[in-house]
């Protein structure tokens, strides 16, 4: 299909299908396919700042409206680091009555940000009703799975992975810091 723009998309498969349906859902049907929506962090959330809250919560139900007016199967809320900011978008997600993966960012420390491991940030996301929890791209393979035998023994819930190709560290466990002494072209 060589439309200009999702909108000349989704009303060519309207067309076709006669049902309403966006140019995803149709496509999705035809080729037995689950397709993912996705949001992220925010940059805004602050856990002293309760507007911020609200205004996450905004972004967050737009975001995942817009995904699920194209038809996807489940959202994915990742690259997030704070829990609570994570809890934010899993409410919009299930509000939206989607299937809830939620993926975390977790930083230098092995913690989110207000402090939790892994392990007990995945545990509270299961227990606010998502569906899969885990780590997004945000570390390495090695940093990525030491954190991930713990949030199995938390959650009953599926567990995802997503580990970014770097060799990150102990000293340098996410790929936002690596230092490379062999290369003169990072300062």
């Amino acid at each position: 299909c060589k439309a200009k723009n999702s909108a000349e998309n989704s009303q060519r498969a309207n067309s076709k299908t006669g049902k309403g349906r966006t140019m995803l859902g149709g496509v999705t049907k035809k080729l037995d396919l689950m397709i993912a929506g996705n949001v992220a962090n925010t940059n805004i959330y602050s856990p002293t700042d309760k507007q911020s809250h609200i205004d996450c919560q905004k972004m967050f139900a737009e975001q995942i409206a817009w995904a699920k007016e194209a038809g996807v199967d489940f959202v994915i809320a990742e690259t997030i680091s704070w829990t609570e900011e994570a809890k934010l978008a899993l409410k919009e997600i299930k509000d939206a009555g989607l299937i809830a993966v939620v993926n975390l960012a977790i930083p230098k420390g092995d913690k989110t940000r207000e402090g939790h491991s892994a392990a007990e940030a995945c545990k509270i996301l299961e227990d606010h009703g998502a569906d899969v929890v885990g780590l997004n791209c945000y570390r390495g393979p090695d940093m990525t799975m030491k954190l991930l035998p713990s949030i199995r023994e938390q959650v009953s819930c599926h567990v995802a992975a997503l580990p970014v190709p770097y060799r990150t560290t102990e000293q340098f466990p996410t790929h936002m810091y690596i230092e490379d002494p062999n290369c003169g072209c990072l300062d």
